[in-house]
């Protein structure tokens, strides 16, 4: 499993190994207690974890061994990392004080101690107070972590618990089903590797394999710890509401870098899930610079616009000295407002009927307010919505005529917040009536036929020409015919036709239309007269 995006590679020369043997003998007598920094680590040289080991070093954070009286490190980059150190790791660069409270652990006690000496049990107690590890009876400090639960301790550690408990289980499932071993995560730690992915903070190794049970080695510890801190950013509150009511309108974005890294460039960034840029807080990220201590960012896209209520990310990056370029984790940021839902039932009226309208709030509403036309009218609350569930009645006219229509909403909700919405619902004329003309184009005297289909309560047809003639139509079969022949004299130009079909309860019309030209035989005979 690789962790933020980066590829592992354990390997040692012989000439190092050989090395490593003399090491050994110095360790085994000369183990002290390490002092405020660790010596630099002479196991490590041209080791691929080489830059991040050396990145947490220069920050006084590094749990090695200290050799010789403290003149000499010794780091073992390969061998696995135990429970115990990745918390202190952790705790460490996460800023947390150590505390002397107590823990549930009972494999945990005071004298607790890691590499070579140095003491445990105040990190491993800040890290319990912070909600980093949980609660339980044991936490085998001497086990070698599992890339799963380290995973998990650093997504808890970033400050994204509300983030994965938000993640629907069907999503859950689709974001871990992309590997096949993914039967073998531990249930409990589903939902935080599948933010972890989302996040992309892990990936699978080359194989398409997660590897959850792997046992992590301390160079994999500290690249994961180390990928996940150089820039820090925490977002208070998490979430909140740019809508005009003057509550959480903005968020403040706190930046957190280590401080020996000697930053010279930065941006923040804000992103949809896609990864689409949407806002920078950095105009010139190519100047020399310190990035702020915190920026500010109020909802909107980089060109004023509001965005739409959604989660998105903040993600930075900074350039040290050296030249390096590090990045955040993304850290979810949600944009929430007062929502209305609302319908119309049934959907597809029909005129002369009565539909419903339902609006359900996700706050409790003071007043509902409804139209169509000029008029608002009040909706009522139902008893058993505490506020957030409203209904209305609408009456279709009989003479409305089929077609997609709206009706607004207007919600009042406590401190003079409103909200609108429009509902679509449709109506659809019963009497159905499909009338059509033949031929569409005429010359004066020819035979117009009109032609009707229509819904069985109906009882009578008729159509209307241009001349005021009305001829019923009669029923052959399943069609409703009738002829009509143009006069003689009549001009050309576009007509209509009238078509009424009666029902006992209400009656339906349809426009039709056709063209007279001018007779085109009679320039045939002017030539020929010429």
């Amino acid at each position: 499993m690789c962790l933020l995006g980066g590829s592992l590679h354990p390997t040692m020369s012989k000439r190092y190994v050989m090395a490593m043997v003399g090491v050994a003998v110095w360790f085994a007598m000369s183990v002290q207690p390490a002092a405020a920094q660790d010596p630099w680590y002479i196991d490590v040289g041209d080791h691929w974890a080489h830059p991040f080991i050396r990145v947490l070093w220069e920050e006084s954070i590094t749990d090695g061994w200290v050799l010789l009286g403290g003149s000499l490190g010794l780091f073992q980059p390969n061998e696995s990392m135990t429970r115990a150190q990745y918390a202190v790791q952790l705790a460490k660069v996460f800023r947390l004080a150590p505390v002397e409270g107590s823990v549930p652990y009972q494999d945990v006690l005071p004298d607790l101690t890691i590499t070579g000496g140095k003491p445990a049990y105040p990190w491993i107690a800040a890290a319990y107070e912070r909600a980093i590890l949980s609660t339980s009876a044991y936490f085998h400090p001497h086990d070698a972590i599992t890339r799963e639960d380290a995973t998990d301790l650093l997504m808890k550690a970033l400050g994204l618990n509300r983030y994965i408990d938000q993640l629907a289980p069907l999503e859950v499932s689709m974001l871990l089903h992309r590997f096949p071993d993914h039967h073998h995560i531990t249930e409990a730690l589903r939902p935080a590797l599948a933010a972890a992915t989302k996040l992309g903070i892990i990936q699978g190794y080359d194989d398409g394999l997660l590897r959850p049970k792997r046992m992590m080695t301390r160079a994999e510890g500290i690249t994961i710890i180390c990928r996940s801190c150089v820039l820090l950013l925490s977002l208070e509150p998490d979430v909140f509401s740019p809508d005009g009511d003057g509550i959480d309108e903005t968020t403040t974005i706190t930046i957190g870098t280590l401080k020996n890294r000697n930053i010279t460039r930065w941006n923040l960034q804000v992103t949809d899930e896609h990864g689409a840029l949407l806002h920078y807080f950095n105009p010139n990220p190519g100047s020399l610079s310190q990035p702020p201590s915190f920026v500010v960012w109020n909802g909107r896209q980089w060109n004023g616009q509001l965005l739409p209520p959604n989660t998105y990310f903040v993600r930075g990056w900074v350039r040290d000295s050296q030249g390096m370029l590090h990045w955040s984790v993304p850290q979810p940021v949600e944009i929430r407002e007062y929502r209305i839902w609302g319908h119309i039932t049934p959907r597809v009226n029909i005129p002369g009927s009565t539909g419903t309208i339902s609006v359900t709030t996700n706050h409790p509403a003071e007043s509902v307010l409804w139209k169509e036309g000029s008029e608002w009218l009040a909706a009522y609350h139902r008893e058993a919505g505490q506020g957030r569930e409203w209904a209305a009645q609408l009456h279709i006219e009989n003479e409305a005529q089929e077609g997609s229509y709206f009706v607004k909403i207007r919600v009042h909700f406590d401190g003079a917040i409103t909200r609108e919405r429009l509902l679509p619902y449709e109506i659809y004329d019963d009497l159905s009536l499909m009338a059509w003309l033949s031929p569409t184009t005429i010359v004066a005297g020819d035979t117009l036929t009109v032609s009707a289909l229509t819904s069985e309560q109906v009882t009578s047809v008729s159509a209307k020409f241009p001349d005021q003639t009305t001829i019923p139509l009669v029923l052959e079969d399943e069609d409703w015919q009738a002829e009509w022949v143009s006069p003689d004299d009549m001009a050309q130009g576009y007509y209509s036709v009238e078509v009424k079909a009666v029902a006992p309860t209400r009656e339906s019309r349809r426009l039709l239309h056709f063209s007279l030209i001018r007779d085109p035989r009679e320039d045939i005979t002017f030539i020929l007269i010429e």
